[in-house]
């Protein structure tokens, strides 16, 4: 991701249990953004909390 996550951001990702949703937070993650989730999918949830 070509971008900077400032200190102390959160992302609330929608929709985050597949497709760009997962990625998103996928992506957010390793830059520093602390990820919240919200899906309909508990397992997949939890794969992408991972």
């Amino acid at each position: 991701m070509n971008t900077t996550i400032e200190i102390n951001t959160v992302a609330l990702v929608t929709r985050g249990t597949s497709g760009i949703g997962s990625a998103t937070a996928l992506a957010f993650a390793p830059e520093g953004a602390k990820v919240v989730v919200s899906g309909r999918r508990e397992k997949e949830g939890n794969e992408v909390a991972k």
